[in-house]
């Protein structure tokens, strides 16, 4: 409640191959100057038509590619505060238990499956690892599939290429139970 949380890939390029001229970010640049605390001026804007689907118990497929990837982030948020681990597993990590009153959230447990499919230049730079790994400790994210565009002496992958690889459950899923593809 007290967090804007903001992901970000630092841009940085040369042109003609490399040799050229050194571009930097507009965006990307200003941020990585600021420091905690600094002042930034920023507008907000919801999309209220961008949430978590009326039906928890179909699958959900989430599709990103690199940074992307920070819109679906609330999306496993809110479903683990929903299963009810949320309150006890991250917020009282940030702030302790700062309230005395029960959280309140949905009863049921029930909840379909939620694949991740993302993208990112090496193993290395995997936006939310360690986040990921939790959620799917706590059953609230089911798998995820990760493709790598710049792995050292493999070749490029992308996200379409795992979905391509996939294709026979997310048809399935999405022709037969109703999934939901963000």
């Amino acid at each position: 409640p007290t967090e804007i949380h903001l992901t970000a890939s630092l841009v940085r390029y040369r042109t003609e191959a490399g040799k050229g001229r050194l571009f930097h970010g507009l965006c990307t640049s200003y941020l990585e100057q600021t420091n905690r605390g600094d002042f930034i001026i920023c507008y907000f804007k919801s999309n209220p038509s961008f949430h978590l689907p009326p039906y928890p118990l179909k699958p959900i497929i989430c599709i990103a590619a690199g940074s992307g990837i920070a819109p679906l982030r609330g999306f496993w948020q809110q479903r683990h505060f929903e299963k009810g681990a949320f309150h006890h597993t991250f917020i009282s990590k940030l702030w302790g238990n700062f309230s005395k009153r029960p959280v309140q959230h949905q009863s049921t447990n029930q909840y379909g499956a939620i694949y991740m499919y993302y993208g990112c230049r090496e193993k290395t730079s995997q936006p939310f690892r360690n986040e990921l790994d939790t959620m799917m400790q706590h059953k609230v994210i089911t798998k995820t599939f990760v493709a790598f565009s710049r792995e050292t002496a493999k070749p490029k992958e992308y996200v379409q290429d795992l979905l391509w690889k996939d294709g026979a459950r997310v048809s399935t899923q999405i022709l037969n139970e109703g999934a939901y593809v963000y």
